[in-house]
């Protein structure tokens, strides 16, 4: 019992006066731990929200890819076909739902019914105009969908000698046909029986972009050729549909259409759909078992989301580090501050050491008081991220942040009375034992920094070698995610080994300065120096500059995609005159456009070898919108297409320039079998007179053969319009908005790419990081001067007893901060360009900046200038508090008998 109370005896009065007496600083402890626990929670849950913010764009921007498709054939039961009625596929339809998976069932909850019949040719009666149509079925669920401009639904089949059922179509199938409510349309098949179907009605759709219309082709836009034919299709109720099937010799198809909710999507539930479709496609009779007929499960939903998961990974790497960064920071200043404390109690400590306390009940002591900070730090943390509707994702974060608060301080004080108890043995007499005792506390130094940088070089080759977007799972490795902050901690060990060194250089010429001031700053920056301060300050200015960096990288990244994705200041495909290409050029703003001929999967052969190529046939403008587009985007700079032009010599063919990919594989003569305007395919002999890094890889398919277009139309007869256009100059944008076709703008590529949801929530959480890291540093440096506090009112107290100012309270202070800013930025900078240098390539930047190659890493000076203006200014902060704090200082008062320099 003796024992027991000699541990725990007045302990817990004990730590509540030493608290109420240190209440600032225990509770600038319970300020820190609970902001660490906050963010330990907050920002992984903003980490796992853009995420699945990611997955939910992916999944809307796939758009009918990612639909579900259920097929089976519809028509007459006859032998060897397997087949169901119509109203069958109705009856499936409302079953379906009820037999997806629970999870499929909760993310499609949309289902649309489609049938529609093979084509088959009609016309119209007192009419030679032929039709190519296709019969579908409205399903009861299609009155809300569709609006009746005039006539009527389909009715009940008629009989008679000539069995009529009844359509409807859309006005501008009405006006293509030449049709309206009323007219007969007759069917020219041999099977027809005679059947004719009667126009009842012209429709139109409430929403002519809904999935309900994507299985009925030719319904609101059909297709009218030059020879005079139109293809349309026209729609009749389910007892038509089974009454017309004698009109077609083959089985009608009914698709039942499954068409996902995006915004329930997550990303953890990619992986269960993707299995869950997969299963379904390999057997579909769990949707119904005796249906009678062969069900065929589609979907393109793997395809449509295969980059999804790499671009989720690039950007959880990015973001998990950033965020280890800043729980590494508030661990350090979490021992800053408790070593603070812990300083303020050493004059107690040595007290009762000397009156035989034992080292096990200082610890206890000290335990029993972090315990209480800790709990009540992790608690308002908690709460504070509730408040704001934060869960916590893992206790295994949010426990290391508690064992670093509780353990900090009882650490610190066993470590410090330890140091005491050594400083206070008699040394030993003879000087070849005090060395080794020297030699012995060095090489533990050693020791210990060598296994921090040795730790640091481990992380980074694993990162070179590994990479931080693991293949079999969707998280990052924690000794990888950890290596900026191991590489920062090693960085700050080498600057403590130079620090000295250049201190004392400088101290050197603060010495010989006239007066005492130079001296005394030069004795209080020899000492300013401290592990924990510099720790923390270190790692606060890596993280911002490499997030900086990374962020700032992909950024240009992303400005080099536009112009790889664009290839130009805006882009059209479609057909185009050379009148059209002659008016965009002569627009305002406009530098260059170039018209050009597209002709894809041309074969290139040279022997018996053969491959497909691109044909880009361009015009003399080419050239000039090349030197347009920067060449650090990969496809622009001066590139020389003069050759095109000049003739071959000793021989016929077409001189042509091929991109870097095809000139590994090829050289000198080729023939192109190119598809000609109106006289099918032709033979054309070129031969490679150079490569260029220029390519349309970005938007087309490659490889590319570049050829002059004038030169290729005297081979072959080649079409008048060009199919690409390419557009640079300031005023391209608007040169090119008044035509028809597919339009690309650089600018709206550059502005939907950073809108993306992984992007963009790289971006809030380097903008949140550098917050939380800017305070964290902040209430660092206060605490490192507000340590040295003490010292400096002796030194000042000294001073006036000399006759001297006493306001020089913040020259003291600037020589003791100043050393541990610049080395923190030293360093700091030092370790987050490193950082950028190692880790970049394995952060797979380019699935975020969207380009075709991993983007060029940029060390912005605009970032480094940021963070050393922000120094400044932290480092301006912390002097003020300084000055604030002891402007009352009554100096008369701190010097004793016994206290001296």
């Amino acid at each position: 019992m003796r024992a027991l109370n000699s541990f725990f005896g007045f302990a817990p009065t004990l730590a509540l006066s030493r608290a109420r007496r240190d209440a600032a600083l225990v509770l600038s402890v319970v300020v820190v731990l609970a902001a660490a626990v906050f963010l330990s929670v907050a920002m992984p849950r903003l980490v796992l929200d853009t995420v699945d913010s990611g997955a939910r764009e992916a999944v809307a921007t796939a758009g009918r890819a990612a639909d579900i498709e259920v097929r089976v054939d519809v028509g007459s039961p006859s032998p060897g076909l397997s087949v169901v009625r119509p109203q069958t596929v109705l009856d499936l339809a409302g079953e379906v739902p009820g037999r997806l998976p629970v999870t499929l069932a909760r993310l499609y909850p949309d289902l649309y019914v489609t049938v529609l019949s093979p084509g088959t040719s009609a016309h119209a009666v007192d009419s030679t105009r032929r039709i190519e149509l296709q019969v579908g079925m409205l399903t009861p669920d299609d009155a809300s969908t569709i609006t009746v401009t005039d006539g009527q639904l389909p009715s009940t089949p008629r009989d008679g000698d000539r069995p009529e059922i009844d359509v409807v179509l859309s006005a501008a199938a009405a006006d293509a046909a030449s049709v309206g409510v009323g007219d007969v349309l007759e069917f020219s098949e041999s099977g027809a029986g005679g059947m004719v179907a009667v126009v009842s009605g012209i429709i139109a759709p409430v929403d002519e972009d809904s999935p309900r219309w994507d299985d009925l082709p030719q319904l609101w836009a059909p297709v009218s050729a030059d020879s005079g034919v139109v293809t349309m299709t026209v729609l009749t109720n389910v007892e038509g549909v089974d009454a017309a099937e004698p009109v077609f010799t083959s089985p009608s198809t009914a698709t039942l259409r499954l068409v996902p909710d995006a915004s329930a999507f997550s990303s953890a539930l990619l992986a269960p759909v993707r299995e869950q479709i997969g299963a379904l496609r390999l057997d579909a009779s769990a949707l119904r078992a005796n249906l009678g007929a062969d069900l065929v499960v589609r979907s393109s939903f793997d395809s449509a989301l295969d980059e999804y998961p790499g671009r989720a990974r690039a950007a959880m790497a990015q973001m998990l580090v950033l965020i280890a960064g800043v729980l590494g920071v508030a661990a350090a200043v979490v021992m800053l501050l408790s070593r603070l404390v812990v300083a303020r109690r050493f004059a107690e400590l040595a007290l009762e050491r000397a009156r035989g306390a034992s080292l096990a009940s200082i610890v206890i002591r000290s335990l029993l008081e972090s315990v209480l900070v800790s709990a009540l730090g992790g608690a308002l943390g908690l709460v504070a991220a509730g408040a704001i509707g934060a869960t916590p994702t893992g206790a295994a974060v949010i426990g290391l942040i508690l064992a670093v608060g509780v353990l900090a301080s009882p650490v610190q004080a066993a470590l410090l009375v330890i140091s005491a108890d050594r400083r206070g043995r008699r040394a030993a007499a003879n000087r070849g034992a005090r060395r080794e005792v020297v030699r012995r506390g060095q090489a533990r130094r050693l020791v210990i920094e060598g296994f921090v940088v040795i730790v640091a070089a481990a992380a980074l080759y694993a990162v070179r070698s590994r990479g931080l977007l693991q293949t079999r799972t969707d998280s990052v490795d924690p000794l990888l995610a950890a290596a900026p902050l191991l590489m920062a901690l090693g960085v700050t060990v080498i600057v403590l080994r130079v620090y000295p060194v250049v201190v004392r250089f400088t101290a050197s010429l603060g010495r010989r300065s006239r007066g005492v001031l130079g001296t005394l700053g030069a004795m209080h920056a020899e000492r300013a120096l401290g592990v924990l301060p510099l720790a923390a300050l270190t790692l606060a200015v890596s993280l911002i500059v490499s997030g900086g960096l990374l962020v700032e990288t992909v950024r240009s990244g992303q400005v080099d995609a536009s112009w790889q994705r664009t290839g130009a200041d805006a882009r059209v495909q479609a057909p185009l005159t050379a009148a059209e290409v002659a008016a965009v050029a002569a627009s305002p703003g406009v530098h260059a456009a170039s018209g050009i001929i597209e002709l894809p999967e041309t074969s290139a052969s040279a022997g018996a070898q053969s491959t497909l190529v691109t044909v880009l046939a361009v015009d003399p403008s080419f050239g000039e919108v090349l030197r347009g587009v920067p060449a650090q985007s990969g496809i622009g700079g001066e590139h020389d297409i003069s050759a095109l032009v000049e003739p071959v010599s000793g021989g016929d063919a077409l001189p042509v320039l091929v991109d870097s990919r095809l000139a590994s594989k090829v050289s000198g003569d080729l023939t192109l079998t190119v598809e000609a305007e109106g006289t099918g395919r032709e033979t054309v002999e070129v031969q490679v007179v150079g490569s260029i890094d220029s390519g349309a890889e970005g938007y087309n398919a490659g490889p590319f053969i570049y050829v002059d277009r004038a030169a290729l139309g005297e081979r072959i007869d080649l079409a008048d319009d060009a199919n690409i256009l390419l557009v640079i100059g300031p005023g391209a944008e608007s040169a090119v908005a008044t035509l028809d076709g597919d339009v690309f703008r650089r600018t709206q590529w550059v502005a939907d790419q950073q809108a993306q949801a992984l992007v963009s929530g790289v971006r809030t959480v380097m903008l949140s990081a550098t917050a939380a890291v800017a305070v964290l540093a902040l209430i660092g440096l206060v605490a490192n001067v507000l340590a040295g506090s003490r010292a400096r009112r002796r030194s000042l107290s000294l001073l006036r007893t000399l006759g001297m100012g006493p306001r020089l309270g913040w020259w003291l202070a600037l020589s003791e901060l100043a050393p541990m800013v610049i080395a923190a930025l030293v360093g700091g900078v030092a370790a987050g360009v490193g950082v950028i240098l190692v880790m970049a390539p394995s952060f797979g930047l380019e699935t975020l900046a969207g380009g075709v190659r991993p983007p060029a890493l940029t060390i912005a000076p605009w970032v480094l200038g940021a963070v050393v203006a922000g120094a400044l200014v932290l480092g301006l902060v912390a002097l003020f508090v300084e000055v604030v704090v002891h402007r009352r200082d009554r100096l008369s008062d701190v010097l004793r008998v016994g206290e001296s320099l």
